[in-house]
C-alpha cells in the first residue's frame, strides 16, 4: 500500500486531496503542523501546502522520494523563487488539480503501480464558456445552460462554496474525473477551478428527465406501462456497461435519467434513448477508496446504503433502486413513504414492496425479486455490525444476480403481453 503525507491548512483542499489520493490507491496521513516529528517515517509522496519562508526551511526533513509543494498564486515572488531553486514539484492554487494528477501518475508509472482510469481535466478558464440561462438553483449547486466559443450548447454546474457543502467536494470531483465513456451517460467536456467556484461543463442533452415526463404524461395506462418498462430496459443495459468497470451508480432515481428528444424535438415513446447522469455518489470497487457514507440518501436507496455498509454495495444495490423506481413509475406511488423521515427509513429496512392493482402478478414477481430485502426481526439498532451485514447479504443474495437477469425478465414479460 502506498502512503502520502499531507500538510494543508485549508480544509476544503484537504478533502479534495484525500479523495484524489485515495482514488489513486494511497493511504493518506495528515499533519496539522509542518514541524511535527515525521523524520522516522517513510512516505511515497509528501504534499506540503506552504505560505512562508519558515515553512520552506522545514521541507528537507521529510523522508520521501517525491515532494509536492503547493503555494498560493499570490504568494510573495521571493517565496516562489526559492521553491523553484529547490527543484520541487511546484503547483499553485487555485488551479492545481491537473498538475497533481500528472505528478501522481508519473510516480505510479515509475513504481509500476496500476491505478483506476480517471479523466485528465482540461482545467480551462470558465470565461471560455458563456452562461446563457440559469436553469436551477439548489442548496449546494447552480445549474446553467451555456455555450462554448463555437456556439455549441453546454450544461454547466457550479458547486456553491459554503461551509455546509464541504463534504460534497469529493462527490463533485468524482463526477468530473471518472471516465465512464458510454453512449448512454452524459459526457463531461471540461472542468474548472477558480476563485469564483468549482465548475463542471457537460454536453447539453435536449430531453426531459423521468420525473418531468411522469408529471406531464397524457397516454393511457397500458402505453405508460410499456414505455416505463422500455426505459428500464435501456437503463439496465447502461448499468451493465458501468458495472463491468466496477462502478456502482448508487443514486438511481427518476431525476437522474434523461430521455433524449428525437430529431423532431420530441420524445420517441416507441424507441426511447436515455442518458444516465450524476455519478457523484458512485461507489468504485476497483479503487482503494470506499466512501464511509453517502452525501444523500433517497427513497430509492437499498438497505445496505441506508445503513452505511458501503463495502457491501454491488450490482444488486443498483438493481434494488431500479426496481423501486419502476414500481413508482408504474403505480404513481413510492412503496415506502411517510411524513416522518424516521418511519420512512424503518419501512425501507423492514418492509418489502406491497402488491398494487396497477401491477399484474407476473410483473410484480419481477419487481419483488429485484427489490428483495431480508426483514430485520427487531430494529437494526439491536444488532451488532457483523449481524447487520449478514442479514443485508441474505437480502442481496435473493435479488437478481446481474442487471442482465433483471433486463431479460422484463423483455420476456413484454414479449408475452
Amino acid at each position: 500500500m502506498l502512503n502520502v503525507l499531507i500538510f494543508e491548512p485549508n480544509a476544503g483542499i484537504r478533502n479534495t486531496l484525500k479523495y484524489i489520493f485515495n482514488l489513486k490507491g494511497f493511504n493518506c496521513f495528515f499533519i496539522n503542523d509542518i514541524n511535527e516529528n515525521c523524520e522516522n517515517k517513510k512516505f511515497d509522496i509528501v504534499y506540503l501546502g506552504i505560505n512562508n519562508k519558515l515553512e520552506i526551511d522545514s521541507i528537507n526533513k521529510f523522508n520521501t522520494s517525491e515532494i509536492i509543494v503547493s503555494t498560493d498564486i499570490f504568494a510573495p515572488q521571493l517565496l516562489q523563487s526559492e521553491l523553484l531553486i529547490l527543484n520541487y514539484n511546484i503547483i499553485t492554487k487555485p488551479i492545481y488539480l491537473n498538475k497533481i494528477l500528472e505528478i501522481i501518475d508519473r510516480f505510479l508509472d515509475k513504481s509500476n503501480n496500476k491505478n483506476i482510469k480517471v479523466k485528465k481535466p482540461k482545467l480551462s478558464n470558465i470565461q471560455d464558456y458563456q452562461i446563457t440561462k440559469k436553469l436551477h438553483e439548489g442548496k449546494f449547486s447552480i445549474n446553467y445552460k451555456g455555450r462554448n466559443k463555437n456556439n455549441k450548447k453546454l450544461f454547466i454546474k457550479k458547486l456553491k462554496q459554503t461551509d455546509k457543502n464541504k463534504s460534497l467536494i469529493s462527490d463533485f470531483f468524482q463526477e468530473a474525473l471518472l471516465d465512464i465513456d458510454s453512449k448512454n451517460t452524459v459526457k463531461i467536456i471540461d472542468f474548472d477551478i477558480n476563485n469564483s467556484g468549482i465548475f463542471i461543463i457537460y454536453e447539453y442533452i435536449d430531453g426531459k428527465n423521468l420525473k418531468e415526463i411522469k408529471q406531464i404524461w397524457r397516454y393511457n395506462r397500458k402505453a405508460k406501462q410499456i414505455f416505463w418498462i422500455k426505459i428500464t430496459i435501456k437503463l439496465l443495459e447502461t448499468l451493465n456497461e458501468i458495472h463491468s468497470k466496477n462502478i456502482y451508480h448508487s443514486d438511481i432515481k427518476p431525476e437522474n435519467i434523461i430521455v433524449k428528444f428525437n430529431n423532431k424535438n420530441k420524445i420517441d415513446f416507441n424507441n426511447p434513448n436515455i442518458k444516465l447522469i450524476s455519478f457523484g455518489q458512485a461507489i468504485i470497487k476497483e479503487s482503494k477508496f470506499i466512501k464511509s457514507n453517502s452525501s444523500f440518501l433517497s427513497v430509492y436507496s437499498p438497505p445496505e446504503l441506508i445503513l452505511k455498509k458501503n463495502k457491501l454495495i454491488n450490482q444488486t444495490s443498483d438493481i434494488y433502486s431500479v426496481g423501486i423506481m419502476l414500481y413508482e413509475l408504474l403505480t404513481g406511488e413510492i412503496p415506502f413513504s411517510n411524513c416522518n423521515p424516521l418511519k420512512t427509513i424503518a419501512y425501507q429496512l423492514n418492509k418489502n414492496i406491497p402488491e398494487n392493482k396497477k401491477i399484474d402478478k407476473n410483473l410484480f414477481l419481477i419487481l419483488q425479486k429485484a427489490t428483495y430485502k431480508h426483514v430485520f426481526p427487531k430494529p437494526h439498532t439491536f444488532y451488532n455490525s457483523e449481524q447487520i451485514e449478514k442479514m443485508l447479504i441474505l437480502g442481496q443474495e435473493k435479488r437478481y444476480k446481474s442487471v442482465n437477469d433483471f433486463k431479460n425478465n422484463l423483455i420476456n414479460y413484454l414479449n408475452n403481453k
